[in-house]
């Protein structure tokens, strides 16, 4: 199975950044989950090479090694996250996109909500996995242990990790998983990222992001920091997973890819315009309920968001399609075809 070509882009402070693109069409940028990244490994090994042929169908999908991590260039200064997010700028930039989808998992999750604030006319639509904002104040007297085995134990901290991530149940790939990580990144470049996630905070940011995002949430991270999240977005779905692996090492499940896929797609409709008024797929889904009677409390339950997202969208409604209350709305479904 043959790899996609590596290239490289040089971010604005003089790191070199692999990557590589597979397919054509709408970019997909897929972020590494944490400093456990290696492009060329990823595209060779079959389960994840799977999914990235699977997603790449209709879609440029763009994978890069961040600074430190895989075949990218270790930094000079040490690791913080305006640098993890020159990263993703430089690659982006050297590939002129002028627009794109973007997937963060684990601690990538606080660079694409960076990212999509900073520069929220290019990013489409956010797919968060697992993701966080801010790390636990407290991470228990067991998970301090094992992060001083970095020092003591680089290669126990690893094995113990990779099977903490897929369980008995999954051992071979476990162990390959435990392979994979000992070639991305060096116990100094683990203590780094570490030491890096811990200063990270961007739980601000989240109602300044102006892109639609899917959370999605699997037995490897906690349910009330995924609802924290998608609460505080304006325009956000929610969805919990019968999943302990991580993407895209997932084992024959269709479910979270369908999601992701479907998720995206809508993007691609709407930036096609077929919406009436210019309205995102979630302010169509609000409107639709607004037609069928039902009130905001109502609305929120069934979409599961938040009753400030609920009124959020409903005065977008109102202001892009010139309507004067939720009576009007409710014609104006029914003359779209929308109800």
């Amino acid at each position: 199975m043959d790899a996609p070509p590596i290239r490289y882009a040089k971010t604005s402070d003089g790191v070199s950044i692999a990557f590589w693109t597979m397919g054509e069409g709408h970019p997909f940028v897929v972020m590494a989950m944490n400093c456990y990244s290696h492009i060329q490994m990823e595209a060779q090994w079959p389960r994840w090479r799977a999914w990235y042929d699977r997603v790449a169908r209709g879609r440029k999908v763009v994978r890069f090694d961040p600074r430190g991590s895989g075949l990218s260039e270790a930094p000079l200064t040490e690791l913080t996250l305006d640098g993890l997010v020159l990263d993703l700028e430089a690659v982006v930039d050297h590939l002129s996109l002028k627009t794109f989808d973007l997937m963060g998992t684990w601690s990538s999750g606080p660079i694409a909500i960076t990212y999509a604030v900073r520069h929220p006319e290019r990013v489409r639509r956010i797919v968060l996995w697992t993701a966080w904002t801010r790390l636990e104040a407290d991470a228990g007297e067991g998970r301090q242990t094992l992060y001083e085995l970095i020092d003591r134990d680089w290669s126990l901290y690893v094995d113990i990790t990779a099977r903490s991530m897929f369980g008995w149940q999954e051992a071979e790939v476990a162990s390959q998983f435990a392979h994979f990580m000992r070639e991305s990144v060096s116990a100094a470049g683990a203590k780094a990222w570490l030491e890096a996630c811990r200063r990270i905070d961007v739980d601000h940011l989240l109602p300044e992001v102006q892109a639609p995002v899917l959370v999605l949430q699997g037995h490897t991270g906690k349910r009330e920091t995924a609802q924290r999240i998608a609460s505080r977005l304006t325009d956000a779905r929610i969805a919990f997973l019968d999943l302990n692996s991580l993407p895209p090492l997932w084992p024959d499940d269709d479910e979270i890819s369908s999601l992701i896929e479907a998720f995206l797609d809508e993007g691609a409709v709407m930036a096609t315009g077929a919406s009436p008024g210019g309205l995102s797929q979630r302010e169509v889904e609000v409107l639709r309920l607004v037609a069928a009677g039902k009130s905001n409390p109502q609305i929120a339950g069934e979409l599961v968001i938040s009753l400030n997202t609920v009124q959020h969208h409903v005065s977008n409604i109102l202001a892009k399609t010139g309507l004067a209350n939720r009576t009007e709305a409710a014609v104006y479904a029914r003359d779209k075809g929308l109800a």
